[in-house]
């Protein structure tokens, strides 16, 4: 089974390479570092305006603390890392005009800061000479870039692992997989059904449009499927509205969000079935101060910014470190030393926490599954019998947004999987 991605080569890409000289909207600014023997230069490109530019603006600030933290301990073997953010304005094709700026300098590392750009040009990002570090947790990046992408992130596989586990748990035979009906929307679906690959569950899924009135019909048609639990695909700005409508809707199912890296405080003391949302985040959401690298990054960004940290900070600031102290173990900032010493480290305490790091460039971290006001979700109640087998299918064919019509994929044979109860046979072809 492949694995689904959100990379879409479009004919837009190629207009992004001729437009990018241009420079529209990537500011004028400062002279941006280059490559060189001197100095090891990091580019980044983030969404500094725009819709997503409050997380833009913690990751920027994540990102140049870790820099001068670098620094001030005497740089890369005594040599200086210089860091710049260029901004993609929240937008694909600002953002490919950033990366493509980045590439022309020849900087040896490029952080795309920006879960949805990063997928969106992985793929394009396949035969750069940098070393690419993908801020983007729903996507295998990695795998879409095996010889120069890295990904020091929360990890969508991790999450998906994490939801099917609890599923599991509490015995859920079917599960809802509900997402925006946008491009970004449905690639986070097929990645969310592709990770819930447990043979024990049947997910259902279906576009909607976010009105309250299609969460509602949606809300209602699920019972009548007998879907016992959705899964919200998304970033979580979402999240309010559908809940709402499925509370008014009288849903008593479980509801696991997914992808919800802002979703902590944009539901904070929340009440019905927001309060009841389960997600999967590191330990440093609910306790920034939980270990001496956590506690040393939280106090120096308090004084320096006179608020909190959050987690897109906490992984700025991770990737420049990590990646500064494999270009020191190397000695070298050619890219592909850089990536070789990284991968050698095998874990890193972080800000954020603890990374395992895998063969391919990825990273894992203990994970805790929390409440909507982030609280430790309780352990499933043990299911009275055992769940029943079916396999979950990827989403089929997709129509237009939803309009009160739910129509099911096709189900399959169930593979053999994690389960150990006894695959029901399939039904023969007609």
């Amino acid at each position: 089974m492949s694995i689904p991605h959100l990379v879409f080569r479009l004919s837009a890409l190629a207009a992004v390479a001729a437009l990018a000289l241009g420079g529209a909207g990537c500011s004028s600014g400062p002279e941006l570092p280059k490559g060189g023997p001197q100095t090891l230069a990091m580019g980044a490109v983030a969404p500094l305006s725009g819709p997503n530019a409050l997380v833009g603006r913690s990751l920027q600030r994540g990102l140049e603390l870790g820099a001068a933290d670098v620094n001030a301990a005497g740089g890369v073997n005594g040599k200086p890392v210089a860091l710049a953010v260029l901004d993609s304005q929240s937008d694909i094709i600002e953002g490919g005009k950033a990366i493509q700026r980045w590439r022309d300098r020849n900087v040896p590392i490029l952080l795309l800061a920006e879960p949805s750009l990063a997928a969106y040009f992985a793929t394009d990002l396949g035969d750069a000479p940098q070393l690419v570090g993908f801020m983007s947790d729903y996507v295998p990046v990695p795998t879409l870039t095996p010889k120069n992408g890295v990904r020091i992130f929360l990890n969508g596989d991790q999450e998906g692992r994490l939801i099917e586990n609890y599923l599991a748990a509490a015995g859920i035979n079917k599960a809802a997989v509900l997402y925006v009906g946008t491009l970004a929307g449905k690639s986070q679906a097929q990645y969310m059904a592709f990770l819930l690959h447990g043979d024990y569950i049947g997910v259902y899924e279906d576009a909607y449009t976010a009105t309250e009135t299609d969460y509602r019909l949606l809300a209602e048609y699920m019972p009548r499927e007998n879907a016992e639990a959705i899964v919200l695909a998304g970033y979580g700005r979402e999240y309010p509205t559908i809940l709402a409508a499925f509370d008014h809707a009288g849903w008593n199912g479980l509801v696991l969000g997914y992808v919800g890296q802002d979703t902590l405080a944009g539901l904070s003391g929340q009440t019905g079935l927001a309060s009841k949302l389960l997600f999967p985040v590191p330990e440093f959401v609910i306790n920034p101060r939980g270990t001496p690298e956590g506690r040393a990054f939280a106090d120096e960004y308090r004084a320096k910014y006179g608020e909190d940290p959050d987690l897109p900070a906490a992984y700025g600031y991770d990737n420049v470190r990590i990646l500064a102290l494999a270009a020191q173990d190397a000695n070298s900032f050619d890219p592909q030393k850089i990536r070789a010493a990284y991968l050698a480290l095998n874990t890193y305490a972080g800000a954020a926490g603890t990374y395992t790091i895998k063969h391919d460039g990825d990273t894992e971290m203990p994970l805790l599954l929390v409440d909507g006001n982030g609280q430790l979700a309780p352990p499933p109640a043990k299911p009275q019998l055992p769940p029943e087998i079916s396999h979950v299918n990827m989403p089929g064919q997709l129509g237009p947004s939803f309009q009160g019509v739910f129509t099911p994929p096709a189900k399959k044979a169930a593979p053999a999987g994690n389960t150990t109860a006894t695959p029901t046979p399939a039904a023969p072809s007609p």
